[in-house]
């Protein structure tokens, strides 16, 4: 089967959250759930909930900018998931990718 290293998430409605209310047991062992810091909380407390590790990114938007964080820096310049996954494949200077999602 196929199972993704990483898993990316920016949009912010409720009804979205509700695809990562689910548990798929020890398939989800290994992937990093990568999240824009504005998503929905729902998102957060389904994915603790099952303990699948996650982390949040900033992406550059005029409130994030204002925290000053800078030298952490930002991803998700595009309007898309998949604008975001390729931004972090560039930056992990990956070579070989497979995208696989609903909105590529």
């Amino acid at each position: 089967g196929i199972k993704p290293d990483y898993v990316c998430m920016l949009e912010r409605d409720d009804i979205v959250s509700k695809c990562f209310d689910n548990d798929f047991g020890d398939f989800n062992k290994g992937i990093l759930f990568i999240l824009a810091s504005v998503v929905h909380k729902e998102v957060l407390d389904f994915l603790e909930k099952d303990q699948r590790a996650y982390m949040l990114v900033h992406r550059p938007l005029n409130f994030a900018a204002s925290l000053k964080l800078d030298e952490y820096g930002y991803l998700g310049v595009g309007h898309s998931v998949s604008n975001m996954i390729y931004e972090l494949a560039g930056a992990l200077r990956f070579e070989n990718i497979i995208f696989i999602g609903q909105d590529l």
